[in-house]
């Protein structure tokens, strides 16, 4: 009577060696992607293309006003502070779970035309803009959700990015799992 043979499970320090790195792997690449389209998101605010800002330019006056005193005549750039303080945010969540976005931070503060801080969080003023308000007279220029949805059309992308990355460090340590 012949032997049994060897069971073909693999060896758990060879499993937990291959994807040992996977969670830095992982954070790596969605930071790398925050990053490039917060970059990207900043750049149509300059060069002024979401539809939105051709669909509700600023008023004759209102742009007069800027433009007498000193300020960016764009939409969404008076001074500049709006843009510079969009950046991309690191939460740790409980048991490693981390969150990253692109953003203002939470209890960043607008300022007015002369840099004073303002009794409003930035990201009131985002979501104002993007919405609108009526009472204010201000219309819906609406940027981040746009910019958004670009977002979303590409992140598939990343993740099989991610995978195919975790798939080959995989089949590098235990050839013939994958």
């Amino acid at each position: 009577m012949s032997r049994p043979r060897k069971a073909h499970i693999p060896s758990f320090a060879k499993i937990r060696k291959a994807f040992e790195p996977a969670q830095e792997i992982i954070e790596d690449t969605v930071q790398t992607f925050a990053e490039s389209h917060r970059d990207r998101f900043v750049q149509r605010i300059k060069d002024q293309k979401f539809e939105s800002f051709d669909a509700a330019p600023l008023s004759e006056k209102y742009k007069a006003w800027k433009i007498k005193k000193g300020l960016d005549p764009r939409v969404m750039i008076r001074t500049g502070n709006y843009i510079e303080h969009i950046r991309v945010w690191r939460r740790r969540r409980a048991r490693r779970a981390l969150t990253i976005h692109v953003g203002f931070h939470g209890r960043l503060l607008a300022r007015d035309a002369e840099g004073r801080r303002m009794p409003v969080l930035m990201h009131k003023v985002a979501l104002w803009q993007e919405k609108g308000v009526q009472k204010i007279h201000l219309p819906k220029r609406p940027h981040w959700g746009p910019h958004l949805k670009v977002m979303r059309a590409e992140a598939p992308k990343v993740r099989k990015s991610i995978a195919a990355t975790l798939r080959k460090r995989v089949k590098t340590f235990m050839p013939g799992v994958l």
